[in-house]
C-alpha cells in the first residue's frame, strides 16, 4: 500500500471519529466506502468538532482526548 492520508481514529461511545485535514474529508469518505464492502457501517462527515493541543492534564471532562502518539 501507499501512504495517502495522515489521520487519527478516536473512539467516542459506539462511534469512531477520524481526525484529518479538512481538505481530504471527501476523498477519505470515498476511499473508506470502497473498502467497507457489504458491512453494516455508516460513514459520514460530522462537523462541529474543534481540535486542539494542550500539555495541561486538567482539561474539561466533556472533551474527547487522546495522547498524540508522535510525541513522547
Amino acid at each position: 500500500g501507499r501512504f495517502q492520508y495522515d489521520f487519527f481514529i478516536l473512539k467516542n461511545g459506539d462511534e469512531l471519529l477520524i481526525d484529518q485535514e479538512a481538505a481530504f474529508t471527501k476523498d477519505i469518505i470515498t476511499k473508506l466506502n470502497l473498502y467497507k464492502l457489504k458491512s453494516d457501517v455508516h460513514i459520514e462527515e460530522k462537523t462541529g468538532y474543534t481540535v486542539a493541543y494542550s500539555e495541561n492534564k486538567k482539561i474539561a471532562q466533556d472533551l474527547i482526548m487522546i495522547k498524540d502518539p508522535r510525541s513522547s
